[in-house]
């Protein structure tokens, strides 16, 4: 370790290298401060040994100008002194002295004093090598979080491509939907498939769990919920309880690593407005008549992919033309309103005023003013409005 010593005695100077000398060290001397501190401002010294009473700058005053550089490192400062008032040791550690070496020197006391320098000068570079591979640690780590944004935002932006746009229309048919996730991704999954010219399915899928893992698991079920797996050979529409039975067993899950899903599988014929319904421990979709009211249609069932050999049984309902509207959400909704084991059809219905935009909008105006959201959100609302012939 390099060492500066610093006297305007020529013989302190001589007598001090021969012990640093002897005790390994790598001696420099300079005989003022002023020139101390050139070779300090060189850089590669560590450890300063320095007379308190100096021509020009004394010791102290070496000491404030050193504390108040950046000199790239630590150096360790000891003023040796013939003073030994408290006053003066107290003035020394305020102007930045680590110690003190009384006059006349004992070669063994300043061979002790420079090794606990020696030690903490150690200690120093230890932890400034630490500080400085927790800083990259922390900047692989930012970087990495960056890129893994970035990538989430990337997912969510093509989960959402797959939804249907919120305000969508098949002939006289009108789908009115909001999704919010509450991560980036979300195992929420929505759309409407035509079947064939006279019928059409819709679906809300809610995979358990919350991000990457419950969204891979809602793509993979919406790449699957195609009209090929809808119809029979005939191009008729699958009976709901029937389309359950299979999703139950092509997504049975094999491990606990496998998620199950709650659905809503419906097929709506166009011409009579009439409706078959699949519930697979989904909440139960609500019924908004012509005169205001919301009603529940149809049990929940079991959940798709816990029960090898689950089976379910369709609800079959008709909607008047201009008066009912049906309403399909995800449990994150009744949350988020605040009643999920409460009457959520009270709640909406205070809302609608019977009329589905207005209950649309009315959400959309509780979850504005939400803090926070713990769960995906997802409502569809499936309405009937004429086709502008114009």
């Amino acid at each position: 370790m390099k060492a500066l010593i610093i006297d305007d005695s020529p013989s302190s100077i001589a007598l001090l290298e021969a012990h640093l000398s002897r005790w390994g060290y790598q001696v420099e001397s300079a005989s003022s401060g002023e020139d101390a501190w050139r070779i300090l401002s060189e850089g590669g010294i560590r450890l300063v040994l320095c007379d308190w009473e100096m021509p020009g700058m004394d010791g102290p005053t070496l000491c404030r100008k050193i504390r108040s550089a950046d000199l790239g490192h630590y150096v360790y400062m000891i003023l040796f002194t013939g003073r030994s008032r408290s006053e003066d040791l107290v003035d020394g550690l305020s102007a930045g002295a680590d110690d003190f070496v009384r006059k006349p020197l004992i070669p063994e006391e300043l061979r002790l004093r420079l090794g606990a320098g020696t030690r903490i000068l150690a200690l120093e570079d230890k932890l400034e090598s630490r500080n400085l591979a927790l800083e990259k640690a922390l900047s692989d780590l930012d970087a990495g979080y960056a890129r893994l944004r970035a990538d989430l935002s990337a997912a969510a932006r093509l989960q959402a491509s797959n939804l249907p746009p919120a305000d969508f229309r098949l002939g006289e048919v009108r789908f009115t939907s909001l999704y919010r996730p509450s991560q980036y991704v979300a195992g929420d999954m929505f759309n409407y498939v035509r079947l064939n010219s006279t019928h059409t399915a819709f679906y809300m899928i809610d995979v358990a769990g919350h991000g990457v893992q419950a969204a891979l698991h809602a793509v993979a079920l919406h790449q699957w919920l195609t009209p090929d797996h809808l119809v029979d050979a005939g191009c008729a529409p699958l009976d709901p309880a029937q389309v359950l039975v299979t999703l139950n067993h092509h997504f049975q899950g094999h491990d606990e690593d496998t998620p199950y899903f709650t659905m809503i599988y419906g097929v709506l014929e166009e011409a009579s407005f009439e409706i078959s319904l699949g519930i697979a421990g989904h909440p139960a979709p609500l019924l908004l008549d012509g005169r205001g009211g919301l009603h529940p249609v149809g049990g929940p069932g079991y959940p798709v992919g816990l029960l090898p050999d689950a089976t379910w049984e369709s609800v079959h309902l008709s909607l008047r033309r201009d008066h009912d509207t049906l309403v399909l959400y995800t449990d994150g909704l009744a949350e988020a309103l605040n009643c999920p084991g409460g009457d959520i059809a009270a709640q909406m219905d205070s809302l609608s005023h019977g009329d589905p935009v207005a209950l649309r909008h009315g959400i959309l105006g509780l979850l504005q003013h939400q803090a926070e959201q713990h769960d995906d959100i997802s409502l569809v609302i499936l309405s009937h409005e004429k086709e502008d012939k114009s």
